[in-house]
Order: structure tokens, then sequence, then C-alpha cells
């Protein structure tokens, strides 16, 4: 990813006191060294995002809920700010609006904002095409996550559809009760929850009489923290438009 050393550069963070926001703010000097934060959400500058209150901001980082993502991607739009945002556990319907918001603005979203997780899509997406194996994944956050899967699991799940020409209606999240063999087209994602991991991901390719796997462990938030904002940096001159994480690492 391109790095530039931008001067006095004010960013909007919705979720700005929660554990990524704190993550964001702590990192935010090394990729803008004379930059400034307002934060919005409960406990920060502002509660609520609004086209006036983010007029000063150069862009906004959104690492909310459902209900602050709507918010704030509305608000950038009314205000021609890009946007970039980390929630999960949206839906079809937030993807739409999105799709809406990026004929006005530059928009990114991603489950995920690790390097390693960018490669490590790509690596799965080769062994899912050179490979008839059964595919099983398993994914381990902390217990304060809300959504399960995770959307890096079912990030990581399209790139092997999008390969395989499967889809979402392969994964099974549960087999609890099962009194059948493993469907040959099904795809388990399994979810644990406990302590305080910040995230892990492993794939597994299985065939008969050997075993792939291609996994993923984040030692820290600072991870995606860092991602996030070295993607602001990328599209703060960029052009409306939908964009991808893998687009801001030229992947």
């Amino acid at each position: 990813m391109e790095q530039k050393i931008r001067s006095h550069v004010v960013l909007g963070i919705n979720g700005g006191v929660g554990r990524m926001g704190k993550a964001i703010g702590e990192l935010c000097y090394d990729v803008f060294p004379e930059g400034r934060l307002i934060l919005f959400g409960p406990g920060g500058d502002n509660e609520h995002m609004t086209r006036d209150n983010i007029s000063d901001c150069d862009g906004i980082i959104d690492f909310s809920s459902k209900e602050g993502f709507r918010e704030s991607l509305k608000a950038s739009r009314e205000a021609g700010k890009p946007f970039v945002s980390g929630t999960t556990g949206l839906d079809n319907e937030d993807m739409v609006l999105l799709q809406d918001a990026s004929t006005i603005i530059p928009v990114l979203w991603a489950s995920n904002f690790s390097r390693g997780i960018a490669m490590m899509k790509k690596l799965v997406s080769i062994a899912a095409t050179l490979t008839d194996f059964d595919v099983e994944m398993l994914e381990i956050h902390h217990n304060k996550k809300l959504d399960a899967p995770s959307g890096t699991a079912l990030g990581i799940a399209q790139s092997i559809h999008n390969v395989r020409g499967s889809s979402k209606e392969n994964e099974v999240y549960s087999r609890n009760g099962g009194i059948s063999p493993r469907n040959p087209h099904e795809m388990g994602i399994m979810a644990l929850r406990g302590g305080s991991v910040p995230g892990e991901h492993r794939v597994f390719f299985l065939g008969s009489m050997e075993r792939l796997e291609i996994s993923h462990s984040a030692e820290s938030r600072s991870v995606f923290a860092a991602g996030a904002l070295r993607t602001m940096e990328w599209l703060l001159d960029k052009k409306p438009g939908l964009y991808s994480f893998e687009d801001s690492l030229g992947l």
C-alpha cells in the first residue's frame, strides 16, 4: 500500500470509545503525525453523527453497530466525506446502501483490515481451485464479539464460493443431532467464543489420507487499527466508488 505523510488530517471515528476505536486512537499519529480525532458514539465528543458535526472531518472511520453504520454512512454521504468501515453483522440492505453511497463518495467496507487475512483469502482461493477436498472452517474470537460466524469467516467462505461455484446456501453452522453423512457440497463453519482472542481463523482442506490447513492468528487489535488507518490514508484522494481492502493493498 502506498504510504504518504499527510498533515492536519481530521478523522471522525464512529465507535470512538469502543475497543477498535481506542486502538485506532492509539495508532492514529503514527499514520497522521499532525492529525486530530473527533470521537462519535456513546461516550464520545458527539453521540450521533450528522452532516453538520462531521463538516470539519476529512474522512470517517466506522467501527460501531449496524445502526451506527447506517447513521455514519448517511452523514458521510450527505457531507461528501470518504468513508471506511469495519462494522460487521451487516445485511444485504446495508450492502445496497454502500453501493448507493459509492456514487457520491469513496467508500470502503471490509470485514477485516489485516494484510495477513487478505493474503489468506488468496491462498484459500488457490487451494479451492486446485483441489476437490472437503472444506471446513473454525474461527475463534473474544467473548464480547456479537456476531457469529465472524464477518471474516464469511468473507473467506465467499472467496471459496467464488472459485467453486457454490454459495452461502452450502454453509453449515451446526451439526447437532445429525444422523447422516456429510454432504459433499457443504462447508462447515464453526465459531468459538471466549477470553480475549482478537481473532483466529483456520481453513481445513480435507482429502483422502491427507489434510491441508491454512490459518491466521491476530495477536492484537492494533493489526486491524493500523490497517484501517492506512486504508483511510489511501482512500482520501480517491474518486467516488466502492473499493475493497484488497484494492488498497494492490492485490
